[in-house]
Formats: C-alpha cells, sequence, structure tokens
C-alpha cells in the first residue's frame, strides 16, 4: 500500500527502532526477539506472537494524525508520536519479555506489560521521558473521547457498554492513569506539576508505592536477566543494573 510509505520514512528517520532497542538490549533473553514494522491490510493493530513484535503501518498512521491534532501546549508533535508508538512496542515487547522468561504474572497480563512500558519510557532521562509519557497521555485521553485533561475534572453521563468493560486490557482512562502515576511516583522532575491538573489527590498519594510495587517486582522477576554493563551505559536508572553476560540478539526489521 504506497498511502502507508510515508509511515515506513517517518519510522525509519525517528530512529523508532533503535528507541526500543536501546530499552530491551540489557536483557539477556534465551532466544532471539525481532521487533518489526508491517503492513496489515487496514487493520490497526501489534501484537507479539512466535517471537516476533509486529506493529502495523497502519497503527503509526494512526498515532501520526493523532499527533498532529488537539495537542495539548508543550507537547510536540514528535513527542505526541514517539510516546505511543514507542510504548506500544514496549508493551508487546513486555508480553515476548514474561513469555521468554517465563515470569509469573498475578493480576492481567495486559496490566504488567503497560506497568513495564511505562518503565521503560522513564528510562529516556527526565526532559526527554517527560514528552514521550505526555505523548502516550495525549493518546490515552483520546481514546476515552476526551480534548483536554480539564475535562476530566467534571462528571460525565456517558453510555456504557459492558462488554468493552470484559476486555482484557484496561480503559483508556484507567491506563492514563496508571502510566501518570508510575510517572509520578518515579520522583522525575516535571510529571509533578502535569499530574496536578490530572490526577485524583487520592490516587497521587498512593503513586509513590505504586512506583516501588512494580519497581520491586521487575528487581525480583527481570534485573537478574540484565546485563549491568550495557544497562549503566545505555539506561543509568537505579532499577536497572546487576548479573553479567551477553545481551540478547534482537532484530530490527521496517
Amino acid at each position: 500500500d504506497r498511502s502507508l510509505s510515508p509511515y515506513h520514512d517517518l519510522a525509519r528517520d525517528s530512529r523508532m527502532l533503535e528507541h526500543v532497542r536501546d530499552v530491551f538490549s540489557p536483557l539477556r533473553l534465551p532466544r532471539p526477539l525481532t521487533v518489526r514494522t508491517i503492513g496489515c491490510d487496514g487493520e490497526i493493530n501489534a501484537w507479539y506472537e512466535d517471537d516476533v513484535v509486529q506493529v502495523c503501518y497502519e497503527y503509526l498512521r494512526h498515532i501520526a494524525e493523532l499527533a498532529r491534532s488537539r495537542r495539548p501546549a508543550g507537547l510536540s508533535e514528535r513527542d505526541a508520536f514517539l510516546g505511543p508508538v514507542i510504548e506500544v512496542f514496549l508493551h508487546e515487547g513486555a508480553h515476548a519479555v514474561f513469555d521468554h522468561l517465563h515470569i509469573p504474572i498475578l493480576g492481567r497480563e495486559e496490566d504488567a506489560a503497560d506497568q513495564l512500558a511505562a518503565l521503560g519510557l522513564l528510562s529516556f532521562g527526565a526532559d526527554r521521558s517527560k514528552g514521550l509519557i505526555g505523548g502516550l497521555l495525549h493518546m490515552h485521553l483520546s481514546d476515552a473521547g476526551f480534548r483536554s485533561p480539564r475535562q476530566l475534572r467534571r462528571r460525565h453521563i456517558r453510555i456504557t457498554d459492558p462488554k468493552a468493560m470484559a476486555d482484557e486490557h484496561g480503559t483508556a482512562l484507567q491506563r492514563l492513569y496508571t502510566a501518570l502515576c508510575l510517572a509520578v511516583g518515579s520522583g522525575q522532575k516535571g510529571f509533578a506539576e502535569m499530574s496536578a491538573e490530572v490526577l485524583p489527590a487520592d490516587r497521587a498519594e498512593s503513586c509513590p508505592d505504586e512506583y516501588a510495587q512494580v519497581v520491586h517486582a521487575y528487581r525480583t522477576l527481570i534485573l537478574p536477566h540484565v546485563d549491568p554493563t550495557i544497562a549503566a551505559a545505555a539506561l543509568p536508572f537505579a532499577w536497572m543494573a546487576p548479573a553479567p553476560s551477553p545481551a540478547p540478539s534482537i532484530r530490527t526489521s521496517l
């Protein structure tokens, strides 16, 4: 589909797959993991299966169109695009990590993948991470049918589809609040100001504990499989550190 060519070029020029590779490169996986973008016959989707993470160009187009519209002040088009796109690769990559390393999960696997993806977005340094998380929140807000964070302060009457509540993923607003709460709980600069407009005060109080819980799970279950030398050089964060060994082979394909 020639209409998708610009999104192939956008993926290449934004170095999207390289960003994803940098997050996963410290992991010692038992077998290679391939990360790929593909055409999906018009379907907006992304998934992990058989050691391959695949994200549709149609998904990239959807996010690119969203990034060009109704952005909040201070959020660049680049971050509005890269935040959700890197997150979807990290989310599907998290499913791969759970599979490869046989990680035990209590609760929904989709929630655990969201949490691990949020940690990944917080690995780019305070300024960069703020933009990427901001882009992710912009997507979730739009998916929930809201045009601005201010609308979240008001009560809304909506018709609910009970079947939607059965989905294995959280709702768009639940995913928004979870990502922002982990960002706030991390203590990085800029997120407290962002949360003041979006996150209810009672939830904000619990964010440091929520962040600590996710980090504890990460350090207990996944950190033993991280190469400390690569982690220290690429992503110097306190929750990423010990046990040497060669990094996994991760292939990327546009």
